[in-house]
């Protein structure tokens, strides 16, 4: 008789277990029919783990047969006896990485935290998914200790996994990552667990989005990256990095209705942007974005403008620098009039008493620094003002029917060709000194008229 076979007899003197039902039953006939004692069913399971066909370990063996071992063994692990130390010190756990190993061994945790799956290349000792699919499995695997690890545990992995100077994240790894401290989110610590992720792009690989700006991809807003700054025939384009299209595929759904929706975690948690930039990270000057569009798509500058104060109009209000700098904007094109020498802060808002004075004084077709504006015919007098109101108080575009519109006025006539309209243009000029000179009595304090007396010189 071999050293198994002897272990085997000597486990059968032992008390019988109660149980008739065994998934060694078999194995035991082959050794004479002894008695189906607990501890015999351990040793013959040992010897199974240590056999190169082990049942316990073959991709074969069935379901059925792993539930009835486990449930048998489950009531051993009840007892608390040495039946229990001894499962406790075999292989019986098997591991996503294909190993087996004790629960004595240390600790090994299910595949999933909080209910969410661990990336596979978490360095922790993780089931078999698939083993703890089985239900009967996994009672025993709880009895054995294996638990569920802290899902802040897990972040802080996936955090630290980016510091390694010689591993090198690959996409399908970093979507994992994500999707893991996604689902997370308010379970860990979200600042710390993201503290070091860098996330792949389209074309130039893994980078820091605190480092890089990324953008969403597949935007179609009109002043969005790639509606602004893609290539066309007048205009070299700006290239721009945007997040790999990958992220988007497959994305996780929300947990719960409160939780913030994937590209909205994206962008309020990685760093992934949904606009562009209207000043530098650094906040001290425009950003690139900003000279682009108004140098070769000057017409769409002030909707850009509009659209970015939203999100970084706070930043620009604090700055004299970065208002100076908008301010004198060349305002030739969002004015639509050609060769207009004048800056932002030189133009008009188109609001209607001001337009209507200046056809008292102007043909309809002399132009004027009346800014234009894309699509807002359909919008009412008090939507307009309340929309654009921001550009006459942060940079000083003009609203009031004042002396300053006045002189435009006569400045816009004066560049006008004299031989059109002559005699027409006399009369108006002359109709125009006398409104000036009416608003000029009509300031009241001296301080006013000085300033205007200035202003007209």
């Amino acid at each position: 008789m071999g050293d198994d076979e002897n272990t085997l007899v000597e486990a059968a003197a032992l008390e019988p277990f109660p149980r008739e039902q065994s998934p060694w039953r078999e194995q035991l006939k082959s050794y004479g029919g002894v008695s189906t004692s607990m501890q015999m069913q351990v040793r013959l399971l040992q010897v199974d783990l240590n056999n190169s066909a082990s049942k316990m370990k073959s991709k074969s063996t069935s379901e059925e047969w792993h539930s009835a071992t486990a449930e048998y063994f489950s009531v051993c692990m009840d007892e608390e006896g040495k039946s229990s130390k001894l499962l406790k010190q075999l292989p019986i756990l098997p591991l996503r990485t294909g190993d087996w190993v004790s629960a004595d061994s240390g600790p090994v945790y299910f595949p999933t935290a909080d209910g969410v799956p661990i990336p596979s290349d978490v360095d922790m000792r993780i089931l078999d998914p698939g083993a703890v699919a089985n239900a009967k499995r996994k009672q025993f695997f709880i009895q054995l200790g294996v638990t569920e690890p802290a899902a802040s545990s897990v972040r802080g992995f996936l955090s630290d996994a980016y510091c390694s100077p010689t591993r090198r994240i690959s996409l399908e790894e970093s979507r994992a990552h994500l999707h893991f401290l996604y689902l997370t989110h308010n379970l860990g610590q979200p600042g710390n667990a993201l503290r070091n992720i860098q996330i792949h792009s389209q074309d130039r690989g893994i980078q820091d989005p605190r480092q890089v700006d990324f953008y969403l991809p597949g935007g179609d807003h009109p002043y969005g990256p790639e509606s602004l700054l893609a290539p066309t025939d007048k205009a070299p384009g700006l290239r721009v990095v945007f997040l790999h299209e990958a992220y988007l595929e497959k994305a996780p759904k929300q947990p719960v209705s409160t939780h913030p929706s994937w590209k909205t975690w994206l962008c309020d948690n990685v760093g992934v942007r949904k606009s562009l930039r209207l000043v530098t990270r650094h906040g001290d000057a425009l950003s690139d974005s900003w000279g682009y569009v108004a140098k070769y798509q000057p017409k769409k500058l002030l909707g850009m403008l509009e659209y970015l104060w939203t999100y970084e109009g706070p930043r620009v209000i604090t700055s004299n620098k970065l208002k100076d700098a908008i301010q004198q904007t060349r305002a030739s094109e969002p004015c639509d009039v050609p060769n207009y020498p004048g800056r932002l802060c030189d133009t008009f808002l188109p609001l209607p008493h001001l337009q209507n004075q200046r056809l008292r004084f102007m043909e309809k077709s002399e132009p004027f620094p009346f800014l234009t504006f894309a699509n807002e015919e359909k919008v009412s007098e008090v939507d307009f003002y309340f929309r654009w109101l921001f550009l006459s108080i942060n940079f000083n575009v003009r609203t009031n029917d004042d002396i300053l519109f006045l002189l435009t006025l006569l400045a816009c006539i004066s560049r006008v060709d004299p031989k059109v309209g002559l005699v027409s243009r006399f009369r108006r000029v002359l109709d125009l000194y006398a409104a000036i000179h009416k608003k000029y009595i009509g300031l009241v304090r001296s301080s006013d008229q000085q300033v205007a007396k200035e202003v007209i010189k």
